[in-house]
Order: structure tokens, then C-alpha cells, then sequence
């Protein structure tokens, strides 16, 4: 994955990408090579996948997990 995809797929900015992968510095994400590692492409992969789950999903999920 290159870093401007990310970036796009993360809310379109440095700043917004940095906050949804959980970073404190935006430079965290300036520092990203042209084509990111494949930790950092997963790690990308897995905030995408988790903020696709609507709050209502989410709710129900956790629901059930506490009925057992």
C-alpha cells in the first residue's frame, strides 16, 4: 500500500490519518516511506475495518457478549 492510498482511505489528510491510526504527532504518519511496510499497511487495514462498524453493529455486539 503507498502512503498517499493510506492516507486518502484514513480521512484524506496527515492529521486526520494520524488520529485515526492513534498517534499523538503527525509527523508519525510524514515519516511513512513512499509504500508503507506491510506491519504498517496491516495496521492501516485493521483501523479501516473497525471504524466500517456502525455504532449500532458495535452496541449489539457488545450486547451479546454480555449475555454470554
Amino acid at each position: 500500500m503507498n502512503k498517499e492510498l493510506a492516507i486518502e482511505l484514513l480521512g484524506g489528510t496527515p492529521k486526520k490519518a494520524a488520529a485515526a491510526m492513534g498517534y499523538r504527532s503527525i509527523q508519525a504518519v510524514y515519516l511513512w516511506p513512499a509504500v508503507l511496510p506491510q506491519a504498517t499497511a496491516d495496521r492501516v487495514r485493521g483501523v479501516l475495518s473497525r471504524t466500517a462498524i456502525s455504532p449500532v453493529g458495535e452496541s449489539a455486539v457488545n450486547k451479546e457478549a454480555a449475555h454470554g
